[in-house]
């Protein structure tokens, strides 16, 4: 049965140094260039605009059918 689109979301991976990274629900990781299986290839983000603003650009893909 084919799945759907991913949902995509933030998730907090250092709490006292804070760092973020965007994942879905398949549990993969954006790299800044695709998505990965690999927990550590993922993008880590320091600025909450700024990994608000990707999270926004991946949403509009995802939609728009992109890859």
């Amino acid at each position: 049965m084919p799945r759907g689109r991913p949902q995509v979301g933030v998730h907090i991976t250092n709490a006292r140094w804070l760092r973020l990274v965007i994942a879905n629900d398949r549990q993969q990781v954006w790299t800044g260039r695709g998505w990965s299986d690999r927990r550590a290839d993922a993008l880590l983000y320091a600025h909450v605009e700024v990994v608000r603003q990707d999270v926004r650009q991946l949403k509009r893909r995802l939609w728009s059918g992109d890859k």
